[in-house]
């Protein structure tokens, strides 16, 4: 499973894709509804399940088609935390209790096709065990980022974008993107044994 998304909505993301505990953000109406928008845009998904029964982009979609028709009918204004939770509910069970997340760190300097290739590549070989993100057009993106979970980790590496955040549970690691496309880090070993675990 994949989803790209802007990284003005990374608090969005980070919030699906976090345990129950964590606190919803508030949010300005107009930006939550452009993230539910994206989340129905047939581009911004991806999985192996695309035209089956199952169709995890199709759920996801409308589900965030429904949540934009809720949203439209609060009364205006900045949304608060619990408005927020509220909406975004629903969708939480496509985003939340994946075995492997992993968060794709483009380069600024370089085209984005190296990080898109991986993205698309690892999201249809998940088979629904893991969820993979990537930020479009990021530019300066690492402010944006810091609602995810794992995040310490990529501030805490040497490894310079374009790179790949994964986690699990309480485990984390960073690699340059060439290794992670070989699958070789050693990091993702105690990530596996913490997926083998579950």
């Amino acid at each position: 499973m994949g989803a790209s998304f802007r990284i003005e909505h990374a608090n969005f993301v980070a919030y699906l894709t976090s345990d129950r505990q964590t606190r919803a953000p508030s949010a300005d109406p107009g930006e939550l509804d452009s993230f539910l928008e994206g989340l129905n845009n047939p581009h911004s998904l991806v999985s192996s399940t695309k035209g089956r029964p199952n169709d995890w982009c199709q759920a996801v979609g409308g589900v965030a088609n429904e949540r934009r028709n809720a949203l439209r009918a609060k009364k205006p204004g900045s949304l608060e935390s619990e408005d927020v939770k509220a909406i975004l509910a629903p969708l939480r069970e496509y985003f939340r209790d994946y075995h492997l997340y992993c968060l794709i760190i483009p380069s600024q300097l370089d085209g984005e096709e190296e990080s898109f290739t991986f993205f698309l590549e690892s999201a249809l070989s998940t088979k629904g065990r893991g969820l993979v993100l990537v930020p479009e057009n990021a530019g300066d993106f690492v402010e944006y980022l810091n609602p995810f979970p794992a995040i310490a980790e990529l501030a805490d590496s040497l490894v310079a974008p374009p790179a790949v955040l994964f986690w699990s549970g309480t485990a984390s690691c960073v690699l340059p993107l060439n290794e992670a496309n070989g699958s070789t880090g050693t990091c993702l070993s105690k990530l596996w044994r913490n997926i083998r675990q579950r």
